[in-house]
């Protein structure tokens, strides 16, 4: 909600979307909401989205997924580049031999 936009005026502008965000726990927890929200958004920055796949690809072979259902994964995940599927897919066939 953009204030601009929004037919509320003043505070109420900003507590009602973070009473909304923080469903049954309020405006504190819309806050909290937030805050998490930019923690992991910040830890994702910072690790890099292509070691965050690679360790959710090492994960799961660790847990004994198939090499093909976790090309299958990858192939079919909407928001990557064609870059970076290509690079995980390689990843992955260096578990096979």
């Amino acid at each position: 909600m953009v204030p601009a936009t929004s037919s509320y005026v003043g505070a109420v502008t900003i507590t009602t979307p973070l009473a909304f965000l923080g469903g049954p726990f309020g405006m504190i927890g819309g806050a909290v909401a937030l805050t998490l929200i930019a923690a992991v958004s910040s830890m994702i920055a910072k690790v890099g989205v292509e070691t965050l796949a690679k360790a959710v690809i090492q994960k799961l072979i660790e847990n004994g997924e198939s090499i093909d259902s976790i090309i299958k994964g990858i192939n079919d995940f909407p928001m990557i580049t064609q870059a970076l599927r290509s690079l995980l897919r390689e990843y992955v066939r260096q578990f096979v031999g």
